[in-house]
């Protein structure tokens, strides 16, 4: 009979009246203590009780029976972590949903507003400790943005499904927020974005430069798609981009606008994660140099430690749509909307690349610096 309802339980941690959930989760805590539920079953609604920033003792009680969860089955909380943001998200969307979805919490510290992730406490408590965990628990929570920038086909209907905008930035607020306390923890996870977007975006850039030029861009080259500004990223600047006199081919009704909007947004993703690298680099002070040498299996030691945490800045990284927009009387239409993502996508790879090229230009020099020397003493030598 209990399996029968058990589903049901669940679902009342995200029951809009607080006195409930908070029932909810002392009853869940009482069948964890039986052993009459699946801890693997209860661990992502724990999770999604993290995101209840409003009501202190719910997420304190959710917090012990993670913790509690995590010294049983450490892997578990890695394991499921992403499926946690999940829940953390879809928490707010049903009990608060007059709010935009948020990974952090405004706090006052010594009369001084700070920054909190949602899921700081158990990040302490029981990710922090193993560096297997903690990069374990990034891998999972980034692997939510793979996949993301394919458009799923509804079989229900002509059209796509694209992407859950929202539920991505939601994910890049908790690595922006977390409080690591070793530089490796923000430079993998930049390691981690840095691959992603090498090969991955740089193919969706060169999609993007071909579909231009078939539309009759001249000056797009599929070829070598990002050397420096095009039409595009200019007309970004104004105040109206699709009003641009060089845009003008993108108001023909020949124009392709549909499959334009696909390509622009299946580079959020990638948007979003160049944020959070920049976010992390200006947070923790990681140059950029600093970035480009890192490997996943450089020895962590102990004087490395971040002794003071660091001043948390605000980390945006929400996407501009004409449906949010329209909520602030925007005057952009939706197209203005796509041009600026587009430029936004192209200035950012373009940076990337640039970086890459001058990382790889520093240690030819440096190469041919040492293969002169080598042949210097050897002509003394002799």
């Amino acid at each position: 009979v209990l399996s029968q309802h058990l589903l049901t339980f669940y679902e009342i941690t995200k029951h809009p009246n607080a006195r409930v959930r908070f029932a909810s989760v002392d009853l869940l805590n009482n069948l964890m203590r039986q052993g009459l539920v699946n801890p693997r079953e209860v661990v992502p609604y724990l999770y999604g009780c993290q995101g209840d920033i409003l009501e202190r003792e719910i997420r304190s009680l959710s917090l012990s029976l993670l913790v509690s969860e995590g010294e049983k089955r450490p892997d578990v909380l890695r394991q499921l972590c992403a499926a946690g943001v999940i829940a953390a998200y879809k928490f707010q969307l049903e009990v608060y949903p007059d709010q935009r979805p948020t990974a952090f919490i405004n706090k006052i510290k010594g009369g001084k507003s700070d920054i909190e992730c949602i899921f700081s406490n158990i990040f302490k408590e029981s990710i922090r400790r193993a560096r297997k965990q903690r990069q374990g628990f990034y891998r999972s929570i980034l692997g939510l943005f793979v996949g993301q920038s394919d458009f799923e086909e509804d079989t229900n209907s002509d059209t796509k499904k694209g992407m859950d905008v929202q539920l991505l930035s939601f994910s890049a607020e908790i690595l922006a927020y977390l409080p690591y306390n070793m530089p490796n923890d923000p430079l993998f996870i930049i390691h981690q974005i840095q691959s992603r977007v090498a090969i991955q975006g740089a193919q969706l850039l060169d999609r993007v430069a071909l579909f231009m030029k078939d539309q009759g861009f001249d000056d797009a080259d599929e070829i070598d798609a990002n050397v420096s500004k095009d039409a595009l990223e200019t007309a970004a600047t104004l105040l109206s981009p699709s009003k641009s006199k060089k845009l003008r081919l993108m108001r023909d009704p020949s124009f392709d606008s549909q499959r334009f909007a696909h390509l622009v947004e299946e580079s959020t993703p990638y948007v979003i994660l160049l944020r959070l690298k920049a976010h992390l680099r200006s947070v923790y002070g990681l140059s950029e140099a600093r970035c480009m040498e890192f490997s996943p299996d450089t020895q962590e030691r102990s004087f490395d430690k971040i002794s003071l945490a660091p001043a948390m800045q605000e980390f945006k990284s929400q996407i501009d749509t004409h449906e949010t927009l329209t909520e602030t009387k925007s005057k952009f239409t939706k197209l203005d909307l796509l041009i600026k993502l587009y430029a936004e996508f192209r200035c950012m790879l373009r940076q990337e690349q640039s970086m890459t090229m001058n990382e790889h230009d520093e240690a030819a020099a440096v190469n041919m610096i040492v293969s002169k020397r080598k042949l210097d003493n050897f002509a003394s030598s002799n």
